[in-house]
C-alpha cells in the first residue's frame, strides 16, 4: 500500500481530504493510501460519544487551543496533539468474507507488533478495541466504513503529555472509559520515542503488511 507523510497537518482540512479521497477511491479513480500525519491539539467525537465524555464546554476547549469535531468514525472520543502519529488508511476492507472487525484486528495487531519490537509491553485487544499496556492505552482505533472502503483509522502516542487532570487527556473520557489510564511508548519503555515523523515509515511498512494481508 502507498503511504504518504503529511507532517503537522490541520485535522479539519485532512478530515475534508480524506473524505474526498474515499470517493475516488470508491469510483476507482485512486488507488488505497495510508496517510500518515501529527495534528495540533484536537477532541474528536465518534459516533458512540454522550454528552459526558467531553467534560470542558466547547469555548472552554477552544480557550486552550484545542479544536473539537464530531465524526463518522466509531468509538467515543479521543485527542489528537503533538507527540501522537495519526494514521488513516483509506483502503479497502477486503473480500473473501473477511470483514470489518478482521481489519481492525490486522491493524490493531500491527500497532502492537511495532510497540512490542521497541520494548513496549503491547498487546491489541479487540473487545475494547485498543492497544493497551500495563501502563494503559497506547493506540486508539476507530473507523468507518462505505461502500467497502474504510477511513479514519489510528492514533499511537510516542510522547505527549498525559495528565489527566490539567493535561489535555483531562478535558474528555477517553474512548468513554473514566477507569483506565492513557499511555505512551516513552512512558513504557523508559526512554525517549521518536518524533512521529521518524516513526512514519516502519509503522506504515508495519500497517501496510498487515491490510495486505487482510484483503
Amino acid at each position: 500500500m502507498h503511504w504518504e507523510w503529511l507532517g503537522r497537518a490541520p485535522y479539519g482540512e485532512t478530515l475534508a481530504r480524506m473524505r474526498a479521497r474515499r470517493e475516488e477511491v470508491i469510483a476507482g479513480r485512486a488507488p488505497d493510501v495510508l496517510w500518515l500525519c501529527e495534528h495540533g491539539p484536537v477532541v474528536t467525537l465518534g459516533k458512540g460519544a454522550v454528552a459526558g465524555d467531553v467534560l470542558l464546554a466547547p469555548e472552554l476547549l477552544a480557550a486552550r487551543g484545542i479544536e473539537l469535531h464530531r465524526v463518522e468514525r466509531g468509538g467515543k472520543a479521543t485527542y489528537h496533539g503533538p507527540g501522537q502519529l495519526v494514521g488513516y488508511p483509506i483502503a479497502h476492507v477486503g473480500g473473501g468474507g473477511v470483514g470489518v472487525a478482521r481489519f481492525v484486528a490486522r491493524l490493531g495487531e500491527a500497532l502492537a507488533a511495532w510497540c512490542r519490537a521497541r520494548g513496549a509491553d503491547a498487546r491489541f485487544d479487540l473487545r475494547c478495541t485498543g492497544v493497551f499496556c500495563p501502563g494503559g492505552k497506547i493506540a486508539a482505533l476507530g473507523i468507518h466504513v462505505r461502500r467497502g472502503v474504510a477511513m479514519h483509522g489510528f492514533a499511537l502516542n510516542l510522547d505527549l503529555d498525559l495528565d489527566r487532570v490539567a493535561g489535555p487527556w483531562g478535558t474528555i473520557v477517553p474512548c468513554g472509559d473514566a477507569t483506565r489510564a492513557v499511555t505512551s511508548l516513552a512512558a513504557e519503555t523508559g526512554r525517549p520515542a521518536p518524533a512521529p515523523g521518524e516513526a512514519a515509515p516502519s509503522l506504515a511498512e508495519a500497517v501496510s503488511g498487515a491490510l495486505r494481508r487482510s484483503a
